[in-house]
């Protein structure tokens, strides 16, 4: 499935507008969004791939977790 496609789908447009505002996704978050809706393990990879390609960052869910903890935390210092 080319990304075209899958950007047809408003959950995977709604995930890569997310990677897009901030850097990155958690892997599992990518996972889950595939998994709702109903796409296999070859659009995962391609996906994956186009995220990358995009500058956005794939993280496990510990390095994710630390990654918006550290943007919050920038948030909120007076500037």
């Amino acid at each position: 499935m080319k990304l075209k496609e899958l950007m047809t789908n408003d959950e995977i447009r709604s995930l890569v507008a997310r990677g897009q505002e901030f850097g990155f996704l958690a892997i599992s978050q990518l996972e889950q969004t595939l998994e709702s809706a109903d796409l296999d393990a070859p659009s995962l990879e391609k996906l994956s791939a186009e995220l990358e390609d995009m500058g956005i960052e794939l993280l496990d869910d510990d390095a994710a977790g630390a990654r918006e903890a550290q943007l919050a935390e920038e948030a909120e210092r007076p500037r």
